[in-house]
């Protein structure tokens, strides 16, 4: 799983800082049929690389990388739309990423972990932290940008 993670731009990011959690966020907002499809990274450095974005369910993804799959859904929390990935080989199998879809445009940025010493004791703390952080100007950070 980790090689899928990797290997990905969206998910490079969680090699280093990305909020993770034995926590999820509700998993309530149906799919957003606008990110479907294959996405390429816009970097040369990742131009090559590339995964897919397919309906798992009404409110789950499935996101494809070669034969490497893993699922994820969104929660909007004041306005910014999260992306919980979920890596059930980990201790803490819940990532934390934003992502603005505009046009053909994918952008993704990590949740960093940067804020927070410790794993939440509830799905209302992990709630209550992204709440009270998400407006800080870094609370974002190592933006991807995909086509």
């Amino acid at each position: 799983m980790k090689k899928l993670l990797i290997a990905l731009p969206l998910l490079t990011l969680v090699v280093s800082c990305a909020l993770e959690s034995v926590f999820s966020l509700p998993k309530e907002e149906e799919i957003d049929h606008e990110l479907l499809g294959t996405w390429y990274s816009t970097t040369e450095d990742n131009s090559d690389d590339w995964f897919k974005i397919e309906a798992f369910d009404n409110k789950t993804y499935k996101l494809v990388l070669d034969e490497d799959i893993t699922i994820m859904f969104a929660a909007t929390i004041k306005g910014h739309k999260i992306m919980n990935v979920v890596d059930h080989t980990s201790d803490k199998p819940n990532m934390f990423y934003s992502y603005v879809l505009e046009g053909d445009k994918l952008t993704i940025m990590e949740v960093t972990d940067q804020m927070n010493d410790d794993d939440f004791t509830s799905q209302q703390e992990l709630i209550e932290f992204m709440e009270t952080n998400i407006d800080k100007p870094d609370f974002f950070i190592n933006p991807d940008v995909l086509v």
